[in-house]
């Protein structure tokens, strides 16, 4: 059997590669019972447009990771602790700004394996954030 090339390459032409035949016109995800969400944290993945070419595949990378911006906080498991505190640990978080916004994960190892637990972050001694699996509120220490 020939090989394949990669130009004009369908979904069919590998299936007829491997079974010799093919018989459903119009083959999807879901017809196969293994559907799996696109990784959006691959910089190079298919379009929203159905149905994909198998060039829209390529450099895509399922297992990609977030890309994370560190930054400096605390801790704290109470907002009360928050002020006063200068930041002490690096984190990580997959937002677009240098700090967490509201609706950021955060992340204790660079790889973004480990999310933070519930809780208080102070980022400054005047500012901090509140974490349950995601940023929940930001807060702004008040003057004494």
């Amino acid at each position: 059997m020939a090989a394949l090339s990669k130009e004009n390459l369908s979904f069919q032409d590998i299936y007829y590669h491997m079974y010799g035949g093919f018989s459903i016109q119009n083959i999807r995800a879901s017809d196969l019972h293994s559907v799996e969400i696109i990784n959006t944290n691959s910089t190079s993945r298919p379009n929203s447009v159905a149905p994909h070419s198998v060039s829209e595949f390529d450099n895509y990378d399922h297992n990609a990771g977030p890309t994370l911006k560190d930054f400096l906080g605390t801790e704290f498991s109470e907002r009360g602790e928050v002020c006063g505190n200068e930041p002490e640990t690096k984190y990580w978080h997959d937002g677009s700004g240098e700090s967490p916004a509201v609706g950021d994960l955060i992340y204790t190892d660079s790889a973004g394996r480990t999310e933070l637990s519930d809780g208080w972050i102070g980022l400054s001694n005047m500012t901090g954030l509140q974490y349950a699996s995601q940023v929940k509120s930001l807060y702004l220490c008040r003057k004494k």
